[in-house]
């Protein structure tokens, strides 16, 4: 046990973020873990560990996703669950369609996630234990029914001195270099940078997206990531509040 828990122990933290900190069921969070387990197993390795660095409205969609694809692996369909999976293809190296595919492959798949809840999630996600016949049947009224406060889903951006002429990237210019990674979607809502002294350029600056879903896809699943906007280095990451820096649309 003492081995499991230390071999496990990303698993473990992030089950006890998802239940202490985000306030979601255990059994069904044993559940999703499984499901996220059977992934890395699959081929997509770090899954957990790169879902875990994002925020936790963010990490929320992924939970909401796997409650819907969980759910088809049981023969059911989550009532007012989107079908599309736009977080968790963002990190997978071969996206899905959407969950019909857990239809499709049932027979295959939910074996393999059934003996990983049985033989992990059940011993060292916490000392409870359900039953050996426990199946999983999500309901939109336990973990997913109430709607949640996201605030507002932005990126922070760090930008590189200009090579020649000293230009700030805007709206548009962003719109144009992301929405490719969104598959034509536009999703920056609005640009703010830092409020610079006379004569200096800014190198801080915000961007707020339309929606959470879309902040795994621009990051590809990293902590950071880089895009360049008229020859100039743009890099982001998930906007963390900081009083040390003003903005200005």
């Amino acid at each position: 046990m003492r081995e499991m828990a230390i071999f496990y122990s990303q698993e473990r933290s992030l089950f006890h973020r998802l239940v202490r900190d985000l306030g979601q069921e255990k059994e069904h969070m044993r559940w999703v873990i499984a499901l996220w387990l059977w992934f890395e197993a699959d081929g997509n390795d770090k899954f957990m560990r790169r879902a875990a660095a994002l925020p936790g409205p963010v990490v929320l969609r992924f939970v909401d996703e796997a409650l819907a694809c969980l759910a088809r692996l049981a023969g059911r369909v989550l009532a007012g669950a989107s079908t599309l999976l736009p977080c968790t293809n963002a990190l997978l190296n071969k996206p899905i369609d959407d969950v019909t595919y857990f239809d499709e492959h049932r027979d295959n798949i939910m074996p393999r996630v059934k003996l990983l809840y049985k033989t992990v999630c059940r011993v060292v996600l916490d000392d409870a234990c359900a039953s050996d016949n426990a199946v999983f049947f999500p309901s939109r009224s336990s973990t997913a029914s109430a709607p949640r406060a996201i605030g507002t889903p932005v990126l922070a951006t760090a930008i590189s001195p200009p090579p020649q002429t000293p230009t700030t990237p805007r709206f548009a210019d962003l719109n144009a270099i992301v929405t490719p990674r969104l598959q034509g979607r536009p999703c920056v809502e609005d640009v703010m940078v830092e409020r610079a002294a006379p004569g200096q350029m800014p190198v801080y600056g915000r961007v707020v997206l339309q929606s959470p879903d879309m902040i795994p896809a621009l990051l590809g699943g990293e902590p950071t990531a880089k895009f360049i906007i008229k020859g100039r280095h743009l890099w982001a990451r998930v906007y963390v509040p900081c009083s040390r820096h003003t903005f200005q649309a």
